[in-house]
């Protein structure tokens, strides 16, 4: 794991447990195994840079936007 993921992660890990829900569920990727970079490359998480947080609509696509986030 990055430097930068790194020291991300405790913020991440204390908003998932602040916020998880039976509607809203948190996970994580590690682009340091090929299956989470191969994940990374088909949601173009590393032109967006990395950390990144993705929101998913209950469609499980990223582009079915929930209602209220702009």
């Amino acid at each position: 794991m990055c430097g930068t993921c790194q020291e991300f992660a405790p913020t991440y890990k204390a908003l998932a447990t602040e916020l998880a829900g039976p509607n809203l569920k948190f996970g994580a990727v590690n682009i340091d195994e090929t299956a989470g970079m191969n994940l990374a490359q088909q949601e173009k998480i590393l032109d967006e840079g990395i950390p990144n947080i993705k929101l998913y609509g209950g469609s499980g696509d990223p582009r079915a936007q929930p209602q209220g986030i702009a």
